[in-house]
């Protein structure tokens, strides 16, 4: 006859072994999502820009925006909500990315 703690000793033992082989967590099934990719913007502050890239915006509070910095103009470059030089058409602040012309 086997002793009391060999018996218990090995049904311990068969149970870890048991946890560590198998999987008793949920599995996803099918391919794993990726992650959101985070684009930096594609317009920096020091880009300057050509005439046909640039839509001035007149109405900034169709935008949410208020009457603006003195030197410069709110305009829409590249999907980008920019402040920029009038003259010089040089980017000086990415305010909001993804944004579309107002109408």
């Amino acid at each position: 006859m086997i002793p009391k703690p060999a018996m218990i000793a090995t049904a311990v033992a068969g149970v870890i072994a048991v946890a560590l082989t198998a999987s008793f967590g949920l599995q996803a099934q099918g391919t794993p999502a990726t992650p959101p990719r985070i684009e930096a913007p594609r317009l920096m502050p020091g880009d300057v820009l050509r005439a046909d890239q640039v839509r001035i915006i007149e109405n900034p509070g169709q935008y949410g925006l208020g009457s603006g910095v003195r030197g410069s103009r709110y305009a829409i470059a590249e999907g980008h909500l920019i402040r920029i030089g009038p003259k010089s058409l040089r980017v000086q602040s990415v305010i909001r990315t993804k944004v579309r012309p107002v109408d």
